[in-house]
């Protein structure tokens, strides 16, 4: 389940770290206090041990050996877990081969007892490997090279790491950020960008990878695909029988790149070829390729279920519009976005929430999942945590919601719930001296509102200046007064209790015309019901204060220095 939050806390995770993966915590080996590199540490290392890495760069090409470990910097033992991520540098730029030039190696038959967790890996070359099923020698594996072995790889960045064609009796090179191949990989939770392999799989390439999960990452700005496709990810199988896992990702701004071929410029974001794909819950999105859709496929069999594909697919519960991402750095989505809940409607994809009804940030909306990286129900030990990689403005301003786009004379807002559905809608006061309706817009939970229009609040037609909200008649909903200037008098409206409101034209306190700009409920006798007090600014007004007399009742009250004093007043607030 998501977590509200997407920074991690340091005693669940160093729980989760090191137990989680199925693996008990024996030795940890520390670097550098123990081991000057992360390799001598990696050597030392038994069955179930932790190698620990502190922040720094370490310029290597590691390889695991075979060994059921768990390689973790520590970014959980932090507040700020995602600067540690930053921090933690695997560069792989300087091999002391040229041709194994990956910045890690997985190839030696490890379990999904292996984790590699918490790293920026960047600078990577590539390996050149045989391809086992008898295609010829490829460079693979920017960033991370697997065969033959299951681990998973989580919580990191993997960026401009680059696998170029060159040298002799090479077919072409591919997986730019990782390559994996014949094991259960799963990754998960991974930050996918800038990386580059021009033959194909710029960001991910899955080669005969039955039951590989890859879940909850960002996958962007990956370029590669002139010979075989696939500029965010690739994947091929023996047959139709082999079956990937593609869940939950945000795959945008890929390029594969022409000239198109048989089989190479295709899927800027997806190519699948000879396998069975399921694709649930993904934002495919500006992605770009030399022919063809940004999902692309040979051979394959193609399961698509409720995913924002730019350029179409057939399928359930697909959606081709905008995504409103916040920016393309974390690819959050803007709280309107249509792929906001829109993802798998079974409640065991539902996400997790504080208060039972809105899922935790990074997610939006409601419980319902959304697609993306950001959506879904993962299990609580894989918070999704990709944008924490670079941190993001706290607040961005929503240009697309009939909030932001109605024009009017606006003096003041008010954020109350008037349908008691648990979601704040937002009433706005106009006031211009013509008069102007004012405006309610009612939450549908999601981030996006829909205007009121054919009720008495909004149909007044008055110069409001604001707006004080209260139950007044004690039935357990809220309830609108409405303050107007230009000697006009104000407007008090009852509450039905489902956003409907009755206007009340009589008695105390809409006879009184005034120059009104502020109001404010309060108890002042302690009685049980909530009394008003309102101001003028001007006309040689007196402020008004009125009795809740119950019944829909108020007297004035005409005595007093809070009603002979005071005039020409902005603002009231009990205290």
């Amino acid at each position: 389940m998501k977590t509200s939050a997407f920074l991690l806390r340091a005693g669940a995770v160093a729980l989760y770290a090191l137990f989680i993966s199925g693996v008990s915590a024996q030795t940890t080996l520390h670097v550098p206090a123990d081991f000057p590199a992360i390799q001598s540490a990696i050597d030392q290392a038994q069955e179930g041990d932790t190698v620990l890495v502190s922040p720094g760069v370490y310029y290597e090409n590691l390889q695991l050996r075979g060994k059921n470990i768990v390689l973790s910097s520590r970014y959980f033992q932090e507040a700020d877990p995602a600067d540690v991520i930053r921090q933690t540098v695997i560069d792989g730029s300087q091999p002391q081969h040229p041709d194994t030039a990956s910045c890690l190696l997985i190839w030696k038959g490890e379990t999904n007892a292996t984790v590699v967790q918490g790293f920026t890996f960047r600078g990577g070359k590539g390996t050149v490997w045989i391809d086992p099923a008898g295609f010829g020698t490829f460079r693979e594996g920017g960033g991370i090279l697997t065969e033959f072995s299951s681990p998973v790889i989580r919580h990191n960045i993997i960026r401009d790491n680059l696998v170029t064609p060159g040298g002799a009796g090479l077919v072409s090179v591919g997986g730019g950020g990782i390559r994996c191949g014949e094991g259960a990989v799963r990754i998960e939770n991974n930050y996918i960008v800038h990386n580059r392999a021009e033959g194909y799989g710029g960001g991910i390439v899955l080669n005969y990878c039955p039951d590989a999960v890859v879940i909850h990452n960002v996958i962007a700005f990956n370029y590669g695909g002139k010979n075989f496709s696939g500029g965010g990810f690739w994947t091929t199988g023996a047959n139709q029988n082999t079956v990937n896992l593609l869940k939950n990702n945000t795959i945008a701004f890929n390029e594969s790149p022409g000239p198109a071929s048989q089989y190479g410029g295709k899927g800027g974001g997806v190519w699948a070829f000879s396998i069975s794909l399921k694709m649930e819950n993904n934002i495919i999105w500006g992605n770009t390729q030399a022919v063809g859709k940004q999902v692309a496929n040979s051979g394959a069999v193609m399961d698509i279920l409720y995913n924002c594909i730019e350029t179409g697919m057939p399928g359930t519960g697909i959606i081709a519009d905008d995504p409103l991402f916040r920016d393309t750095t974390g690819f959050i989505l803007e709280a309107g976005s249509p792929a906001v809940d829109a993802g798998n409607p079974d409640p065991d994809y539902n996400e997790s929430s504080a208060n039972g009804r809105r899922a935790g940030f990074p997610a939006r909306g409601r419980l319902r999942c959304d697609l993306g990286a950001y959506g879904g129900n993962p299990p609580l030990s894989n918070p999704a945590f990709g944008p924490s990689f670079l941190p993001a403005p706290l607040f961005s301003k929503v240009r697309n919601s009939p909030t932001a786009t109605t024009a009017a004379d606006s003096r003041s807002a008010n954020w109350v719930d008037v349908d008691n559905d648990g979601d704040l809608d937002l009433f706005i006061s106009n006031g211009p001296q013509a008069g102007q309706n004012n405006m309610l817009y009612l939450n549908n939970g999601a981030g996006a509102f829909s205007p009121l229009s054919s009720d008495p609040l909004v149909q007044d037609g008055k110069p409001s200046d604001g707006a004080s909200w209260a139950d007044f008649d004690n039935d357990g909903d809220v309830d609108c007064f409405t303050v107007n200037w230009y000697n006009v008098h104000n407007l008090l409206y009852s509450n039905d209790g489902a956003g409907h409101f009755t206007q009340i034209t009589t008695g105390a306190p809409v006879t009184d015309n005034g120059y009104s700009e502020t109001a404010a409920w309060g108890d002042y006798d302690n009685d049980g019901k909530v009394d008003l007090y309102v101001t003028n600014s001007d006309g040689n007004k007196r402020n008004f204060l009125y009795h809740n007399e119950g019944n829909a009742s108020f007297q004035r009250i005409t005595t007093g220095s809070p009603v002979t004093d005071a005039f020409i007043s902005r603002c009231v607030n009990w205290t």
